[in-house]
């Protein structure tokens, strides 16, 4: 059966992620932010993995002050998250089992995804003990499933993936599953409490079917919980039952905890102590909470300690704390030092949500659109300033908080110059932030300015590169062009005024500006030279090459200018193109290619030419990546391949970062297999 179960091995944590062309590869490999709400946690060797759609690692030496260690990036929003000694099972509601290899909890990965059943399952549900699991969900993919599926796994061979050992079709939708020594117990949306002895786990027997309401009051399960022979289950009013299951034909009935006051209850077992976190309000207005509930005689069970909010999951218990998943606090921590009085820890680990990006040598810069401490101001931001290494790996350096909300960024240098806009005082400014020492960004200059946007990109007319930054204002065609100075001093040089309007701007170098403009339905590019400002002005024209109309995205890179391309009748190109033109000598701009990969974005960096664009199927978008260094034309150019994400403004600069879902991610290119390193080593880091 094993090796049977070894081909539906479906995905590896490089499969998947990778196009492929010319012997190229592009792929994810690391990732900041975009953690969601935290609704799982469970904790391995003194690391809590908590999170939604990215599981965090926290390393719990401190409980008090837990540090995020590491970021696993999974495909979507996981659904049910255990552990099994050194490895963690989760499912996300595809047909696949995820097994996470976290023998070294801060290198964790995915070790495989697998189809235990059949495709038609969407696994939604999962419970592990010991070397057992049990998998459950909807048959189908209609919006109103009738019947559930549920399977018995051995997972207790860590190479050679899951085993199934049964699996059998149900009447009804399973809504939350729990496993104990002798039974899998499965609780249905339609109120129905379903024991299975397993004591023979591969001639498993349905043994009982009875109601919920048999046992709790109100017939509602809002969690489960099984240790041994002993099952708890708890409803969305806060009450807790205890069960016995040691003959899973008869269950019965041992206690009820009716006086809790927390609202719907998560639960954990540990020993003789039961752990509940409260995660709603009750009728008294009380939000969230913990309790800590004595079971060492089930059929008497007492609350030693109990603590008013916050909102908290399922908590789990590690060296004297209770951990548990605290929604957008990431990870609340409990002390249990003096059971009879838990106090909670002051442990914030917000979610992460990537908002614009820029990027300069080894500096990215991100902007952070969340902010607990002002819960009050959810609008305000934080400009991040991280360290990205050779690998493209990512680590936080300092922070900078403007006076207001960042929309946008652009970055160069020792400066990074942030759009902002100040909700309650109406004002709009670009902020020159000086980033020389990252640890400490401080901003140098305060432009009073409300940027221009392309229309059809939503890109802000502002760029850098160099000492040089351009721009453009709302409701004006001229380009505004500043020097930035030592402490991010912004000085105005020069401007200038276009013969068209205004449709996006880049920076092919620092001497250089790129203006695509229009009038009416006809577009050109205006290379403008600002070698000797205060004298900014055109010293060249290019046409795009019909049937092209318009140009909506620019990027340029040394001697060359990419150039995205709408043709506004529409039909006659089949989607939006690139061209690639050669500005070495801007009075004569030449094209070199017009049939370049298309779409919404186009960017330029390293010798590679980058584009994002629509993808159908799937919803989203598409980052193509394509070697154009020496290629006279597209027939040429080897494709390093594509990657799907969900965002369609990145950036490029070294390995290529977007943003995708309110995750940064970078993406590397390469021969199929271990990327070199693409970054120098920065002298003198730390």
């Amino acid at each position: 059966m094993r090796r049977g179960l070894l081909a539906l091995l479906v995905m590896t944590v490089a499969t998947g992620a990778a196009g492929q062309g010319d012997g190229g590869c592009l792929r994810q490999s690391e990732l900041w932010g975009g953690d969601g709400p935290a609704e799982h946690l469970v904790v391995v060797d003194g690391y809590a993995f908590f999170g939604g759609s990215t599981l965090r690692v926290a390393d719990l030496a401190d409980p008090a002050e837990p540090a995020v260690v590491h970021d696993l990036r999974v495909e979507s929003r996981v659904l049910d998250l255990e552990r099994l000694e050194d490895r963690l099972l989760a499912v996300d509601g595809s047909a696949e089992l995820i097994v996470v290899d976290a023998t070294v909890p801060y290198q964790a990965a995915i070790a495989g995804r697998f189809v235990p059943v059949s495709p038609a399952w969407r696994l939604e549900q999962l419970a592990v003990d010991h070397e057992l699991a049990v998998i459950g969900g909807p048959i189908g993919s209609g919006g109103s499933p009738t019947s559930s599926g549920l399977a018995l796994l051995d997972v207790g061979a860590p190479t050679s993936g899951p085993t199934v050992l049964w699996s059998t079709e149900l009447d009804g939708v399973v809504e939350r599953l729990a496993l104990g020594d002798g039974a899998v117990v499965a609780t249905t949306r339609e109120g129905r409490l379903l024991l299975v002895d397993i004591r023979i786990p591969t001639a498993p027997v349905l043994a009982a079917d009875r109601a919920v309401s048999d046992f709790l009051p109100s017939g509602e399960v809002h969690d489960l919980a099984a240790q041994g022979d002993l099952l708890a289950i708890s409803d969305d009013r806060g009450r807790v039952v205890l069960v016995d299951v040691s003959d899973a034909s008869d269950p019965g009935f041992l206690a009820l905890v009716q006086d809790v006051g927390l609202g719907p209850l998560s639960l954990g077992l540990d020993g003789d102590r039961l752990h509940g976190g409260g995660s709603g309000c009750t009728p008294l207005g009380v939000c969230g909470g913990y309790v800590l509930i004595d079971i060492s005689a089930p059929t008497r069970p007492v609350i030693v300690g109990h603590l008013d909010g916050p909102e908290i999951g399922r908590p789990s218990a590690f060296g004297g704390v209770a951990v548990a998943p605290g929604s957008r606090a990431g990870l609340r921590v409990v002390d249990l030092g003096q059971p009879a009085a838990p106090q909670l820890l002051e442990v914030i680990i917000p979610e992460r949500v990537a908002g614009p990006v820029a990027s300069a040598g080894t500096l990215v810069h991100v902007v952070d659109t969340t902010d607990l401490g002002e819960p009050t101001a959810p609008d305000r931001n934080t400009l991040r300033v991280l360290r990205r290494g050779p690998d493209g790996a990512l680590g936080e350096l300092g922070a900078y908080r403007p006076e207001g909300a960042i929309w946008a960024l652009a970055g160069a240098g020792d400066a990074v110059a942030a759009a902002v806009y100040d909700e309650a005082t109406e004002f709009h400014s670009v902020e020159v932030v000086d980033v020389a020492d990252p640890r400490r960004p401080s901003r140098g200059s305060r432009l009073g300015a409300r940027l221009s946007v392309e229309d059809a990109t939503g890109a802000p007319h502002l760029a850098m590169k160099g000492e040089r930054m351009a721009l453009s204002l709302e409701g004006s065609d001229r380009v505004l062009v500043y020097e930035i100075r030592a402490g991010g001093r912004a000085v105005q040089v020069g401007d200038y005024l276009p013969t068209g309007d205004l449709v996006s701007l880049a920076l092919v170098t620092p001497e250089l500006i790129a203006v695509a403009l229009r009038q009416g339905e006809h577009g050109w590019v205006e290379l403008v030279d600002a070698a000797e400002p205060p004298a900014v002005h055109a010293v060249g024209t290019f046409f795009p090459p019909a049937p092209a109309d318009l140009a909506v995205s620019l990027d340029g890179e040394g001697a060359r200018l990419a150039v995205l391309v709408h043709d506004l009748d529409g039909g006659v190109v089949p989607s939006p193109s690139t061209i690639l033109v050669d500005v070495a000598d801007p009075s004569a701009p030449a094209l070199v290619s017009d049939d370049l990969p298309g779409g919404e974005w186009v960017g330029l960096g390293g010798g590679y030419l980058h584009t994002v664009g629509d993808t159908v199927p799937p919803s989203g978008a598409r980052h193509t990546a394509v070697n154009v260094a020496g290629a006279p034309d597209w027939s040429e150019a080897p494709s390093l391949g594509s990657l799907d994400i969900d965002r369609r403004r990145v950036d490029v600069d070294g390995p290529y970062l977007v943003v995708g879902n309110g995750r940064l991610e970078s993406h590397r290119w390469g021969v199929c297999g271990s990327f070199p390193a693409v970054l120098p080593a920065e002298a003198g880091a730390d």
